[in-house]
């Protein structure tokens, strides 16, 4: 569909309906103020100019200055109740029904009953210079002849007809200020929808990858240095090497598949309890010596999610056991509380520089662990790393 005008063209005047309404405004009402101005008059010639400039530019500029812009036109049409300018009335009917409108979609709610309350009592003040203008202030020229409407019609319409219209008004600005809002609150939605999901595909991605490498390389390291003494060792450490790398490679494409198509989940079973064994048996292929009590206590019979969280803890404590590990040993201990599970671990490991920042894989287990209202606790102590991780499953 071809646009009403050219990007560059709004870029510098915004959409076509920001210079409509005011030229619809300027033709409809200030053409026909002309005729009402006492020419002789200073002060109704200078009401004139702003009534007919500012007016347009405020309706221009509102979505900009918005709360500026309201007050710009609430106080001009005030200031018109003292001149000529006020018996207009049915010509003044637009820029108040856009005020109103603007003040439902735009301003603040605190100051919305303010400005409402301000242009009620407008509609009233103008009917009332229209009855009584001559009357009400001696010596000042409003220009007015003395109505030919009795009061009680004049002010009965305005209270009957005027001011629900312009609640009429209010309420449409009020459906477009919600609207904005629900769309922006879809907008953070999404946004958010797509922070955690890729948060949760870094998970994976770490825990698949960094402990799979982590034991590909420590497999590496001893068939390099059994190479010569111990062929047979070597060999081993090979078909370990190469079994992991197939086990790696299988989880990975599991994980594209659930990602290329969100039901290939069903198809597709997650590690639980009962196979933290066999992470445990690979880190000691790996050659890592690591002793493990509480084995018992893993919850077996939890559901499927709940297993998988603490499979994946337990594989990220291995994975730093096995980068960080001073001496290739570790004690990992399960303890069950309630529902829930307590795991902790501790090895040997080097001096951690003062600056040391937790990495992906320390920052994913806490995200997956607070999801059940659980906790991570780390500290180092004597030349010994200790992990403390809780649980829960109520």
């Amino acid at each position: 569909m071809k646009k009403l005008w050219p990007d560059a063209v709004r870029a510098w005047v915004g959409p076509p309906w920001r210079i409509i309404i005011p030229l619809f405004f300027w033709v409809s009402s200030v053409r026909v103020a002309e005729g009402f101005i006492d020419r002789t008059s200073l002060f109704q010639e200078l009401v004139l100019v702003i009534y007919a400039v500012g007016i347009p530019l405020a309706l221009w500029l509102h979505p900009k200055l918005k709360e500026y812009a309201i007050g710009f036109i609430a106080i001009t049409l005030t200031v018109c109740i003292f001149t000529p300018l006020a018996a207009m009335g049915n010509a003044h009917f637009f820029p108040v029904a856009y005020c109103v409108f603007l003040i439902g979609a735009h301003s603040p709610k605190r100051l919305q009953r303010f400005w409402i309350g301000w242009i009620a009592l407008g509609t009233l003040a103008a009917t009332a210079a229209n009855l009584y203008g001559r009357r009400l202030i001696d010596g000042i020229d409003f220009g007015l002849e003395d109505a030919s409407i009795g009061p009680l019609p004049a002010f009965g319409s305005v209270i009957a007809i005027a001011w629900p219209v312009m609640g009429f008004f209010f309420l449409l600005g009020t459906n477009d200020r919600k609207k904005r809002e629900d769309q922006q609150l879809l907008i953070e939605r999404a946004e958010m929808a797509g922070a955690v999901e890729r948060n949760r595909i870094a998970r994976e991605m770490h825990d698949i990858v960094a402990h799979n490498l982590a034991g590909v390389i420590a497999l590496a390291d001893g068939a390099r240095f059994a190479a010569a003494k111990n062929p047979a060792a070597a060999t081993e450490a090979l078909e370990t090497i190469a079994s992991t790398s197939r086990d790696s490679l299988k989880q990975m494409r599991g994980l594209l598949s659930v990602l290329r198509d969100g039901d290939s989940r069903a198809d597709t079973k997650a590690p639980g309890a009962s196979d933290i064994a066999g992470l445990i048996s690979e880190a000691r292929r790996s050659g890592f010596d690591i002793t493990v009590h509480g084995l018992e206590d893993l919850p077996t019979e939890s559901d499927e999610l709940y297993q998988f969280t603490v499979y994946r803890v337990v594989q990220e404590i291995l994975t730093n056991m096995l980068k960080h590990s001073r001496d290739k040993r570790g004690v990992l201990r399960f303890r069950s509380i309630g529902n829930g599970l307590v795991l902790s671990a501790e090895n040997p490991v080097a001096r951690m520089p003062d600056n040391h920042k937790p990495g992906y894989g320390l920052i994913g287990m806490s995200e997956r662990v607070k999801a059940y209202g659980g906790s991570v606790a780390t500290r180092t102590e004597d030349g010994h790393f200790f992990i403390t991780v809780e649980v829960p499953n109520d």
